[in-house]
């Protein structure tokens, strides 16, 4: 039994779909797990242990809550360093500074 051509190719470029799509999944999960490695050793490397990182194909998404701005900005930099800082979401959140008490005022009437 013969199998026509156009069974041929049918069956060929079904094979070549399947397998660029197993080799673009493989290409993609290496790329998301070696950008998170990267960011997170640098971020512990800083010294910022509040910091959370998540991966989404290309996108790195840093997360946690964040003592000062100061330390917000600089994780932030420290992920813009190890990848393209366009591709850094931000998702940090600052820890409300305490209010600062008003002085005390305080009137004196002199004669």
């Amino acid at each position: 039994m013969r199998l026509g051509p156009k069974v041929i190719t049918f069956t060929a470029l079904i094979l070549a779909a399947a397998l660029s799509f197993i080799a673009a999944r493989i290409a993609a999960d290496a790329i998301e797990d070696r950008s998170l490695q990267a960011v997170r050793a640098s971020l512990i490397d800083a010294g910022h242990d509040w910091a959370e990182v998540h991966t989404d194909g290309l996108q790195v998404h840093i997360g946690g809550e964040a003592p000062t701005e100061a330390l917000r900005f600089n994780a932030l930099s420290v992920s813009g360093q190890v990848v393209e800082a366009s591709r850094v979401i931000d998702g940090t959140t600052v820890v409300p500074a305490a209010p600062l008490e008003a002085p005390r005022f305080s009137i004196e009437i002199l004669r």
